[in-house]
C-alpha cells in the first residue's frame, strides 16, 4: 500500500492542477478522506494527455471496486492507445460480478491489437458461467490470426467448461502453432477429463521430445479416430518424428491417413520415409492414394503439382493413366511435359487432337518432341503435315525431332513422306542427318533400301555407319554389294568396321571373299570383325579352307588373335593342333588360356 501510496503521490505531483496544499494536508490527516482523493486523482489522471499516466491510472484502478472506477476503466478500454486498452481491459477482469463488463470485453475481442484481443479472451475465461453468446464469440476467436489469441481463447473455453466449444477445439488440434494444440487438448481434457486421448494429444504436443515419443505410440494403441488430425498435424511441422507418427498412422490401417501419407510421400525431403508413405497409402487404397495426387495436381501451387505427377511418373499402374491423360490440359508446361513422357513410357496413346495442340510454338521444346514422337507413334496418318513442318523448321531441335522418330511409321507412309525423307537426309546438320539414317535402319520396310544406299555415301562418316547398320538387316543383293563397296573402300575404319560385322548376315560367297580380304585391313577393328563375320557365315555352311584358319591364327593383333581363338573353341577345326601349340605358352596369359581352350575343343 506505501508503494501504491507513493506512486498515487508521484502521479499527483505530475499534475498539480488535480489539489492544493490545505485539502492535501487534510487528506494526509484522515487516512479514509485521503483514499477518496487519491481515487479521485486516479480517475482524473484517465483523462491526462500524457499516454504513460493514463496507463497507470488503468493498471491501480483495479484496487478500487467502485461504480466510478469501472465507468473509467470502461471508458479506457477504448482508449486510442493500446498500451492503455490493455491494462484497461486487464483490470476489468476484476469486477467479476457486473454484467455490464460483458459487452466491453467482448467488444474487445475484435481489437486491433492481439495483446488487447487476448487479454480480453483470459477475462472472459476467468468470468462465471458465460452466456451462449459470449462463448459463441470466444469460439470466433480460435481462428484468430495470431496463436496468442487462439492459444488464449481456448484456454478461457476449457475454463468456462464449455462442451458446444469441442468440435472448435478439435479444430483446432490441427492448429500450425504447438502451443494452440497443446491448450486445445487441455481444454478438451477438461470439458471431458473422462477421455483418454486428450492428455495423450497433451503430450504429443508438449515441448519434451520423450514425453511426445511416449504419446505418438500410446495413441497407437488407444487407435482412436480422434487422434489422426493430430498426428497428421505432426507429419508437417515435426519431422524428426516423422518415423514414429508414420508407424502410429499404419496402424489405424484407416483410409483417413491416405491425403497425410501422400502428403509426406511428396514433400518429405528423406527419400526413404517418402517411399514407406506412399507404400503404405496404396496399401490402404490405391484408389483414394491416386485421388490425393490427383488433387495436389489441381492445386493452384505449382510446385505441389509438379512433385504430384512425378510421383504418378512413377507408379506402375494402368489406374494412372486416366490422372496422366487429364494433365495434358495443365497449366504448368512441366506438368504437361512430365505427364506425355510417362504415357509414352506406358505405350499409352493420347489424342491427337490434344498432341497436335501441344506442338504449337508456345509449348516448350521437351514437350513438343514429346507430343511429336507420340503423334508419329500412334497417329503416323494425321502426322504427315506435322512431319513436313519439323522437317523444314530452321530450328535443329525441331529436324532432329521428326528425324529421331521416323520408324514408327508404317510402310505406306513412306511413299506420301517421301519429300519429308529427301528433306532430312539433306540437311545441313549432319546429327540430323544421322538421327533420320539411324530411324530408317529400323525399318524393315523394302522401300526403305534407296535412303540407306543414299546414305552410305553421305559425307559424314556417323551418318555412312548407321546407314551399313541399316543395310544389315536387307538381305538384298544390292545391299550386299553397297556393304561391300564400304568394306572395301570406306576412308573411314569405323565405317568399314560395321560393314564387316553387316556381312556377316549376309550368306553368298560375294560376302566370304569381300570378308578374306579384309583380313589384310590395316586396322585390328576391321579384322576383328571381318574374322566374327566368317566364322559365323562358315556356321551358316559356307566352305573354309584349312589354310584360312591358319592365315587368321597369324595374325599381329592381340585383339585379332583372341577372337579367332575364342571363335574357334566355339566351332573346333580339325587340323589346327599344331597351329594351336605355338600359342599355348604365349607370354600373354589371356591368349595362352584362350588358345589352350580352344586346343582342349579340338582334341
Amino acid at each position: 500500500m506505501d508503494d501504491v501510496n507513493a506512486l498515487i503521490d508521484a502521479l499527483i505531483g505530475q499534475a498539480p492542477e488535480l489539489t492544493n496544499t490545505s485539502h492535501s494536508s487534510e487528506a494526509t490527516a484522515d487516512g479514509q478522506q485521503g483514499q477518496i482523493f487519491r481515487h479521485q486523482a486516479l480517475l482524473a489522471l484517465t483523462e491526462h494527455p500524457d499516454l504513460s499516466l493514463r496507463q497507470q491510472a488503468a493498471e491501480m484502478l483495479a484496487e478500487h471496486q467502485t461504480a466510478l472506477s469501472l465507468a473509467a476503466l470502461q471508458r479506457l478500454s477504448a482508449d486510442p492507445a493500446p498500451e492503455v486498452r490493455l491494462p484497461a481491459v486487464s483490470s476489468l477482469s476484476h469486477f467479476s460480478d457486473d454484467a455490464s463488463v460483458l459487452p466491453v470485453l467482448l467488444e474487445r475481442l475484435q481489437d486491433s491489437d492481439y495483446l488487447v484481443r487476448s487479454t480480453a479472451a483470459e477475462a472472459l475465461g476467468n468470468r462465471p458461467q458465460l452466456p451462449p453468446q459470449a462463448l459463441e464469440a470466444l469460439i470466433g476467436v480460435l481462428t484468430d490470426k495470431n496463436a496468442v489469441v487462439r492459444a488464449t481463447a481456448a484456454e478461457a473455453l476449457g475454463a468456462q467448461n464449455a462442451f458446444l466449444a469441442s468440435p472448435a477445439l478439435e479444430d483446432r488440434l490441427l492448429d500450425s502453432d504447438q502451443w494452440v494444440r497443446f491448450s486445445a487438448a487441455e481444454s478438451l481434457h477438461q470439458i471431458a477429463p473422462e477421455e483418454e486421448i486428450w492428455p495423450l494429444l497433451m503430450d504429443a504436443n508438449s515441448k519434451d521430445t520423450t514425453a511426445r515419443l511416449n504419446a505418438i505410440q500410446a495413441l497407437g494403441k488407444l487407435l482412436d479416430r480422434r487422434a489422426i488430425p493430430a498426428l497428421v498435424r505432426m507429419l508437417k511441422d515435426a519431422p524428426e518424428l516423422t518415423p514414429e507418427v508414420l508407424k502410429t498412422l499404419q496402424q489405424f490401417h484407416d483410409p483417413l491417413v491416405i491425403p497425410a501419407l501422400v502428403e509426406t510421400a511428396l514433400f518429405t525431403e528423406l527419400a526413404h520415409l517418402r517411399e514407406q508413405a506412399l507404400l503404405d497409402a496404396q496399401q490402404l487404397s490405391l484408389n483414394k492414394t491416386l485421388q490425393a495426387l490427383s488433387d495436389w495436381l489441381d492445386s493452384d501451387n505449382r510446385h505441389y503439382a509438379q512433385r504430384a505427377i512425378e510421383v504418378l511418373h512413377h507408379l506402375p499402374t494402368e489406374d494412372c493413366h486416366p490422372i496422366l491423360l487429364k494433365a495434358l490440359e495443365h497449366s504448368d508446361s512441366w506438368v504437361r511435359t512430365v505427364a506425355l513422357l510417362s504415357l509414352s513410357g506406358r505405350k499409352v496413346a493420347a489424342p491427337a487432337d490434344r498432341l497436335k495442340n501441344l506442338l504449337s510454338a508456345a509449348q516448350p521444346q521437351d514437350l513438343q518432341t514429346a507430343a511429336l514422337e507420340q503423334l508419329m507413334r500412334y497417329h503416323p496418318d494425321q502426322s504427315i503435315q506435322e512431319m513436313a513442318t519439323f522437317a523444314q523448321a530452321e530450328a535443329d531441335w525441331q529436324r532432329l525431332s521428326v528425324a529421331s522418330h521416323l520408324h514408327y511409321l508404317p510402310e505406306h507412309i513412306l511413299d506420301q513422306s517421301c519429300e519429308s525423307f529427301q528433306t532430312l537426309l539433306h540437311d545441313s546438320s549432319s546429327d540430323v542427318r544421322e538421327a533420320a539414317m539411324m530411324s530408317i535402319g529400323k525399318m524393315p520396310y523394302a522401300n526403305c533400301l534407296p535412303f540407306l544406299i543414299q546414305g552410305t555415301a553421305d559425307e559424314d562418316s556417323w551418318v555412312r555407319q548407321a546407314a551399313v547398320a541399316g543395310l544389315e538387316q536387307h538381305l538384298d543383293p544390292q545391299a550386299t554389294e553397297n556393304l561391300l563397296t564400304c568394306l572395301a573402300e570406306d576412308s573411314d575404319f569405323l565405317v568399314r568396321a560395321r560393314a564387316a560385322e553387316a556381312l556377316g548376315k549376309h550368306i553368298s560367297q560375294a560376302s566370304w571373299q569381300g570378308l578374306n580380304q579384309a583380313l589384310t585391313d590395316d586396322k585390328p577393328s576391321v579384322r576383328v570383325q571381318a574374322a566374327r563375320s566368317l566364322f559365323q557365315l562358315h556356321q551358316q555352311g559356307l566352305p573354309a579352307e584349312l589354310s584360312q584358319f591358319q592365315t587368321l591364327l597369324q595374325d599381329s593383333d592381340r585383339n585379332v588373335l583372341i577372337t579367332v581363338l575364342e571363335q574357334l573353341r566355339r566351332t573346333p577345326q580339325q587340323g589346327l593342333q599344331q597351329a594351336l601349340q605355338g600359342h599355348l605358352s604365349a607370354r600373354d596369359p589371356q591368349i595362352a588360356a584362350a588358345a589352350q581352350q580352344a586346343y582342349s575343343a579340338i582334341s
